[in-house]
């Protein structure tokens, strides 16, 4: 794989910082593989700030989901689902405590059903900016289960899903951003410029394929690496980077996730951006490769969005088009 660096931004493309405006919901199963979301989700709250003033800036609500034992054994007692639950709810507490300084704006729910469209829908139902659940990388088990979890929340999620590794300790200042220039891309982008923390580093990468450029004669390559800088201009400015954030593009040859994957291991990244293409059940229920392979691979966080809602999506159109440089081509059980 081989990289060329495109020119870094110019200040235009920079504005001034934004923040998540709706609560955060944690997904955990009250194990140590939550550990990272914890971390995760009290930094993002608190608006990336240091570990000493971190009081959370933005709601949290913490939601476990117990699966519906009966459905898979019907013998089995009510009173053992319902024992099930208070355990669920006992880790989730001694989590929170364990891991929250302040929980005066943190809320512990445990839900019934199947763990993915659970969280999904409670995402949905709190307005939720953002879900944070953790990813296990240690043991087999861990990633099998841990990575399909994952899987199966951003699937049907219409809310951003940031996936963690165990071992996260704060926010990421080293992200980078796959762009295909697409609503999901821009959606997934603007989300990690709201967590990313001041002085940190994006790099925004589009990954083009190996077949054709070489031989398509040099005036057709000058041509369309002209083209991708001005692509590149309008994504990043749309975007909006703030002007804390230190910006660098680059362009990957080959396939999509191994290429980023690649750059991300290489260039030591906390963070990779992606956006998905669920437009409906079929490849909603697939995902897309691109973001199976990121988080089944990865040993960093991945941040994954879906396209925005249509009517969303029209505004950020009209948006981009306007620009000069545009042209057609259950309720809660327990509250802190």
């Amino acid at each position: 794989m081989s990289t060329m660096s495109l020119p870094e931004c110019s200040p235009e493309t920079t504005a001034a910082r934004r923040r998540l405006k709706g609560p955060i919901l944690l997904a955990t199963d009250g194990t140590a593989q939550s550990t990272g979301a914890f971390a995760a989700a009290v930094c993002i709250a608190a608006g990336g700030t240091r570990r000493a003033d971190r009081v959370s800036k933005l709601p949290v609500r913490v939601v476990a989901v117990c699966d519906a034992v009966p459905i898979v054994s019907p013998g089995v007692p009510h009173d053992d689902v319902e024992g099930r639950r208070a355990e669920m709810l006992t880790s989730a507490l001694a989590q929170v405590r364990y891991n929250v300084a302040d929980t005066s704006n943190w809320r512990v729910d445990v839900l019934s059903g199947l763990p993915a469209p659970t969280i999904a829908v409670a995402a949905a139902e709190a307005k939720a900016s953002l879900v944070v659940l953790g990813v296990g990388r240690h043991q087999i088990l861990d990633r099998v289960f841990g990575s399909e979890t994952a899987l199966r929340v951003m699937r049907v999620s219409s809310v951003p899903v940031l996936a963690v590794p165990q071992n996260w300790i704060g926010v990421p200042r080293h992200v980078l951003v796959a762009v295909d220039f697409g609503p999901a891309s821009l959606r997934a982008a603007r989300t990690a410029m709201r967590i990313i923390p001041s002085g940190g580093v994006v790099c925004f990468a589009h990954v083009a394929s190996n077949n054709g450029l070489p031989d398509c004669g040099e005036g057709l390559a000058e041509l369309y690496r002209n083209n991708l800088n001005e692509e590149f201009d309008r994504f990043v400015e749309a975007v909006g980077v703030p002007d804390d954030v230190t910006v660098a593009r680059t362009r990957l040859y080959g396939d999509t996730a191994p290429a980023l994957l690649k750059w991300a291991s290489t260039n030591s990244v906390d963070m990779i951006v992606t956006g998905t293409h669920g437009a409906n059940a079929f490849t909603r229920l697939i995902v897309g490769s691109v973001a199976s392979q990121l988080v089944r691979g990865a040993h960093c966080a991945i941040l994954v969005a879906s396209a925005p809602r249509r009517d969303k999506l029209e505004n950020d159109m009209d948006e981009l088009r306007s620009r000069p440089s545009w042209h057609q081509e259950e309720k809660p059980v327990r509250r802190f």
